[in-house]
């Protein structure tokens, strides 16, 4: 048994059964006497039950050449000297700058030296800091 609450107990609402469900499974990542594939099924009937309540995607129209440049995007509010910004950085510095098109949606209240470092290493950067979605 997983020495946690039953995170289908610990609330009624729809939201806060999947937010609690993501915690007890970042949990039992690091709950080093549980066996993998029982933290592995967990994490593919978390997967299961909450895939259910969205909508299938669908086919793109893309292009599916596989020698066309890849566009990627990043959006966060942690491009400043924080911790997400140091995990973010080597991703951004080593992709492979021919294949690949980088762009950074920064949500960034107040940019600083870390801002700017990985302004330098994205093709592209959007400050979306004050839009509205």
């Amino acid at each position: 048994p997983i020495p946690c609450v039953p995170w289908q107990s610990q609330t009624s609402g729809q939201y806060q059964r999947r937010v609690h469900g993501q915690n007890k499974l970042l949990a039992m990542n690091y709950l080093y006497k549980l066996p993998m594939d029982e933290v592995t099924e967990a994490h593919r009937e978390w997967g299961m039950r909450f895939s259910k309540l969205y909508k299938k995607y669908r086919t793109h129209d893309n292009d599916r050449n596989p020698d066309r440049t890849i566009r990627i995007g990043y959006i966060s509010p942690d491009f400043f000297a924080h911790s997400v910004s140091y995990f973010i950085e080597a991703p951004l510095t080593f992709h492979n700058k021919e294949n690949c098109h980088i762009f950074c949606y920064s949500n960034v209240v107040k940019e600083d030296h870390k801002t700017i470092i990985l302004k330098k290493v994205a093709h592209e950067w959007r400050n979306i800091h004050g839009t509205r979605a």
